[in-house]
């Protein structure tokens, strides 16, 4: 894993509970199951796609 995932995963993670949204409802908006959103979270996506990226940052209110 490299850092860099691992630093976007914390930040969705702090920004998803800082909203009160749950994993489930977190995939819902962007459409991704549980599963990939804690895969997300923990750091364990090799590859970022830039557009779930921005999905990701709109939905949760930050700036990417």
């Amino acid at each position: 894993m490299n850092n860099y995932n691992r630093e976007f995963g914390k930040r969705i993670c702090s920004a998803r509970k800082n909203l009160g949204m749950t994993m489930k409802e977190l995939g819902k908006k962007v459409g991704l199951h549980e599963s990939t959103i804690q895969r997300y979270e923990s750091g364990e996506i090799k590859t970022l796609d830039i557009e779930k990226v921005r999905e990701f940052s709109l939905i949760l209110y930050v700036i990417c």
